[in-house]
């Protein structure tokens, strides 16, 4: 049996098959770049290695690295059919940025969310109004139809799948339950609901 954290997957084009492994492996690497650091990291890191040994077991609690895990997985969602070592964009050095390194940067951009001002927490708010989710260019026609398919498969309610649309349209948590009349509490329960739906359907 190969090991949970055996990297040879990640040579292999992204799949229906591997794209959850694919993004657990890719954010476990990232979060290990900052262990030693600070103690958050380390808890995540070995949240997430319990998750991936874990997660079949019956009434299984995810860590919150697993959140990074899905929205690496939803990014990779529009790249289906390519490596991970091809090459997205070049920035502004002129360095190359691989679809990988493009998933690196949103585990990076919870670490600065997570550090900045020396905290190593969020509020409930702050969290609910933070979009870790990276932005979703529906850029062809197979791109859109993967995340309408993964959406059709989470079995929303209708309350559900309008919270979701208007996090992907890069709407506050603060504007959604001013939109829908809501409180925030509410717009953070639903988004836990949507996240395990979410993982039910992947895992399935």
């Amino acid at each position: 049996m190969k090991s949970k954290k055996d990297y040879s997957i990640l040579r292999q084009p992204i799949s229906e098959e591997n794209i959850s492994r694919i993004s657990e492996l890719i954010v476990l690497r990232a979060i290990k770049t900052h262990c030693g650091h600070n103690h958050k990291f380390d808890k995540l890191y070995k949240g997430l290695l319990c998750d991936m040994f874990d997660k079949k077991k019956d009434n299984f609690s995810f860590s919150d690295a697993y959140d990074l895990v899905q929205d690496v997985n939803i990014f990779l969602l529009r790249h289906m059919g390519r490596l991970v070592d091809e090459v997205l964009y070049f920035d502004k050095k002129g360095f190359p940025i691989t679809i990988c390194k493009a998933c690196y940067k949103i585990v990076d951009h919870y670490v600065w969310i997570q550090t900045r001002d020396s905290k190593i927490y969020c509020e409930l708010d702050e969290a609910i109004e933070y979009n870790t989710v990276p932005e979703v260019y529906f850029d062809t026609e197979e791109a859109y139809e993967n995340v309408e398919k993964l959406i059709k498969a989470m079995d929303l309610s209708s309350g559900e799948e309008e919270t979701l649309r208007l996090l992907y349209n890069k709407v506050g948590a603060k504007e959604i339950a001013e939109k829908l009349d809501l409180c925030f509490q509410t717009i953070y329960l639903r988004r836990k609901r949507i996240q395990n739906k979410y993982l039910k359907s992947i895992n399935n």
